[in-house]
C-alpha cells in the first residue's frame, strides 16, 4: 500500500528537522513539525511555561491529538518529536496513516548530543536528556515501528535527505 504521508523520527532534533524539511521540499509535500503544531495551539504561551505548569504528561497526552490531526491531511511530511518514541501505541497509530522513516544515529553520539543540549527548562531536560537505557528503548521502538531505516550517523541534513529519498524510492520500487 502506498501511503501519501511520511513521518520522520529521529532522536537528534536538529538533524531530524533539517532532513524532514529538505525531504518535504524535494517531494513537494507539506511540512509539519509536531513541536511547532503544539506551540501554535498554545500561543502566546511558550513550551517551557506550558510543561513547567502542566507537566510532561500534559504534552504527552497532546502528542496523540497532534498525530491524529496531522493524519487528516494528505501529502504531508511530519517531523515527529522524539518523545513519541517512548510509547509504542503512538507509533502504531502513526503507522496507520504515515510511512515511518527512522533516521538512525549511533546511540553514543545521540547520548552525547542529548546530554549537552540547551534545554529551556528542567522538565524539558527530563523529556529529552535520556539515560542510556531510555535511549536504547526509544531506538528499539523506532526500529520496530519504522518501515524504512536510514543510517545518518555521519550525515549532514542535506546528505541525510538524499539518503531518505533513495530509501523511499527503493521501498516503492521506483
Amino acid at each position: 500500500m502506498v501511503k501519501q504521508n511520511i513521518a520522520i523520527v529521529c532522536l537528534d532534533r536538529s538533524l531530524s528537522r533539517t532532513t524532514a524539511q529538505l525531504v518535504a521540499a524535494q517531494l513537494d509535500m507539506r511540512f509539519f513539525d509536531m513541536r511547532e503544531l503544539f506551540d501554535f495551539d498554545h500561543k502566546p504561551s511558550e513550551f517551557k511555561d506550558i510543561i513547567t505548569e502542566q507537566g510532561n504528561k500534559y504534552y504527552r497526552t497532546k502528542e496523540a491529538s497532534i498525530l491524529k490531526y496531522a493524519a487528516t491531511f494528505e501529502n504531508v511530511l511530519l517531523n515527529v518529536d522524539s518523545d513519541c518514541l517512548y510509547k509504542k501505541d503512538l507509533l502504531n497509530n502513526l503507522g496507520e496513516s504515515f510511512l515511518i522513516i527512522y533516521l538512525h544515529v549511533s546511540s553514543s553520539l545521540i547520548y552525547n548530543i542529548l546530554q549537552k543540549e540547551d534545554y529551556s527548562c528542567y522538565k524539558e531536560k527530563v523529556m529529552y536528556a535520556l539515560s542510556k537505557d531510555q535511549l536504547a528503548k526509544r531506538v528499539d521502538n523506532a526500529r520496530k515501528a519504522a518501515e524504512i531505516e536510514v543510517n545518518v550517523s555521519s550525515c549532514s541534513g542535506f546528505r541525510a535527505s538524499a539518503e531518505v529519498i533513495r530509501a523511499i524510492q527503493k521501498y516503492y520500487g521506483i
